[in-house]
């Protein structure tokens, strides 16, 4: 039986070399976001919101110094918080 993950972290990986890591409930959301950065080249030089874990905090990014987006499951047994 698979197990239901609880939230995700998605971890950015700016093309300068640094990272910040978001935590969402909803894969729809890291998808919505992946779709943005990666499959739109339109919007290479246009800014994006990406929502932060507090209400009305956001990280606004350009989707061309996206170098890598991980993906990881977090479950609610999850002892690394």
């Amino acid at each position: 039986m698979s197990r239901t993950p609880s939230e995700f972290a998605m971890h950015i990986y700016l093309s300068g070399g640094s990272e910040q890591t978001v935590r969402m409930t909803q894969y729809k959301d890291i998808n919505d976001i992946v779709q943005q950065v990666f499959m739109q080249p339109s919007t290479g030089n246009d800014y994006i919101n990406i929502p932060m874990p507090l209400e009305g905090e956001y990280m606004i990014v350009r989707p061309s110094c996206i170098a890598a987006i991980h993906v990881e499951p977090l479950f609610g047994s999850s002892l690394d918080y």
